[in-house]
């Protein structure tokens, strides 16, 4: 399948911009669960509307950043990248495959920086540790963020309380590093270099 090279600096703008308010929001967070009782974390109606704030930021920057990152990744294979695993939309399907959304993810995005990077000889190349980063913090957040909800279920909020911060946590240090990604592979993208290369 031929893919067509289409910028997109505004797409990474924008999922930049919600990771940092994703990160923003879980901050307030961090901030909410060190001063609030366990039961009003639980049960409180601050709690309760920052909860769907919360809900709301996260949908809002996966979304934003997977609609990004499919456009990124058919860029790579536009900019003559091969041999990259399935398809752009498979790149993103990954993250919703249970079991493969522990490391799949990490996966196709360290192959589709190295592929912005060198398109013609991507393989041989080696990505930012950056990239690591970020997966193991988003990777903690979201995990947690379920263990958090089945102990709210049980009615445990002594250890409700301590994963929500846990997650918080991570929310705040995902959100910086998935930003850096997403400009580390936009930058490489739209290297005049790059272009030339592909199109000539």
């Amino acid at each position: 399948m031929a893919f067509v090279y289409q910028p997109a600096p505004g797409l990474a703008r924008a999922a930049r911009l919600a990771l940092w308010a994703d990160a923003l929001v879980a901050a307030v967070a961090v901030a909410l669960s060190l001063t609030m009782d366990t039961e009003a974390l639980a049960w409180g109606d601050l709690a309760q509307l920052f909860s769907i704030l919360q809900l709301l930021t996260w949908l809002g920057s996966l979304g934003l950043f997977l609609i990004w990152f499919y456009r990124a990744n058919a860029n790579a294979r536009a900019m003559g990248a091969e041999d990259l695993m399935g398809s752009p939309g498979l790149s993103v399907a990954w993250f919703f495959i249970p079991i493969a959304f522990l490391f799949m993810p990490y996966v196709v995005v360290r192959d589709t920086w190295k592929a912005s990077e060198a398109p013609r000889d991507w393989q041989g190349r080696r990505a930012s540790p950056l990239i690591g980063f970020w997966w193991a913090a988003l990777l903690t957040a979201t995990i947690t963020s379920f263990i958090a909800a089945r102990i709210a279920a049980e009615g445990e909020y002594e250890a409700l309380a301590l994963f929500v911060l846990i997650s918080n946590l991570a929310r705040v240090a995902a959100g910086p590093l998935g930003a850096q990604v997403v400009a580390g592979i936009q930058g490489r993208q739209i290297s005049p270099a790059h272009l030339s290369e592909t199109f000539r």
